[in-house]
C-alpha cells in the first residue's frame, strides 16, 4: 500500500522509521537473552 502523497509521503517515511526500531529491538531481544542463558 505505497501511495504517495504530498502528506502520505512524509506520514508513510515517518510510520516506517517507527516501525524498523520495533524490529531492531526484537532483534536485540535474543541478544540480551542470551547471554542470561549462558550464565
Amino acid at each position: 500500500s505505497i501511495s504517495c502523497e504530498e502528506a502520505t509521503c512524509s506520514d508513510t517515511s515517518e510510520s516506517i522509521l517507527e516501525e524498523e526500531p520495533q524490529e531492531n529491538q526484537k532483534k536485540l531481544l535474543p541478544l540480551s537473552v542470551t547471554p542470561e542463558l549462558n550464565i
